[in-house]
């Protein structure tokens, strides 16, 4: 309330520093010297409140603000009427004083209730952005599951898939395990095979083994000629048959050899 009367007396204030700032430094009231000395824009509230105080109690400084005031022909009513008599210029001050205290409630007020429907205006236009968000959100996470859910189907049937591929390789590697079983069978049975016929061609041929008859020369008749011949034949048949088993290995079987007396067309 006290800011409000010394607002109200702005005009008083301002004409008795004008006043303060023409007079010789003697003619300053003491308590009003270190008022002169400020010469900031606008007083400070306390030495504004040293001031309209310096007024009431000094009659003739307040005297001469009003003549200066009537020189400045200031319009304002309560100021003239405060430096005719502060007491009676009081009442029109704390009169005035509330109106404007009631006009800067009013005021502030009026601001908090603009400030009031500013912040609710903000607060639907939070509230629709939040739906708004909070949908897209919404969305969003359904988008990603959906999304992590393909995914995941995606990786559980390459994964059933890679098990299947394990599985057939597996049984694949067992088919294959019996295949070279078997053949390693084969191959032993057909070693054993070739052992006993070799075994047996080895005996046929001891036991068909006969020794040609020992001659100085060969036999003139051609039937003793003949006999000697298939003599021969026989004892070579094991050594042909040897080399028709070995008939099956590669390689280079030389060069064929034919036994002395007979003739390369017989």
């Amino acid at each position: 309330m006290e800011q409000q009367k010394l607002s109200v007396l702005s005009n008083v204030i301002a004409v008795a520093r004008r006043e303060l700032a023409d007079r010789e430094d003697d003619d300053i009231p003491a308590r009003m010297r270190k008022v002169a000395k400020c010469s900031g824009k606008r007083l400070p509230p306390p030495f504004q409140a040293s001031l309209v105080k310096e007024l009431r109690v000094n009659d003739s400084f307040r005297e001469s603000v009003l003549e200066r005031w009537e020189r400045e022909g200031l319009d304002d009513d309560v100021g003239r009427a405060f430096l005719i008599d502060p007491q009676d210029g009081a009442e029109a001050v704390g009169e005035q004083a509330n109106v404007r205290a009631v006009a800067a409630v009013t005021a502030d007020l009026e601001r908090a209730q603009r400030t009031i429907r500013s912040l609710r205006r903000q607060l639907e236009e939070s509230k629709v952005r939040l739906a708004a968000a909070a949908e897209a959100h919404k969305a969003e996470t359904a988008r990603r599951a959906e999304a992590a859910a393909t995914s995941r189907a995606a990786l559980e049937r390459a994964v059933r898939s890679l098990r299947e591929r394990v599985g057939e390789l597996e049984a694949d590697k067992d088919g294959q395990a019996e295949v070279v079983a078997r053949l390693t069978s084969e191959i032993d049975e057909l070693s054993f095979r070739l052992e006993r016929s070799v075994e047996r061609a080895r005996k046929r041929a001891q036991q068909d083994r006969v020794a040609p008859p020992h001659r100085a020369s060969l036999p003139s008749d051609p039937a003793e000629f003949a006999a000697w011949l298939d003599t021969v034949e026989r004892n070579q048949r094991s050594f042909r048959e040897a080399r028709e088993i070995d008939a099956d290995e590669p390689g280079d079987r030389g060069p064929l050899r034919i036994p002395g007396g007979l003739r390369p067309d017989s």
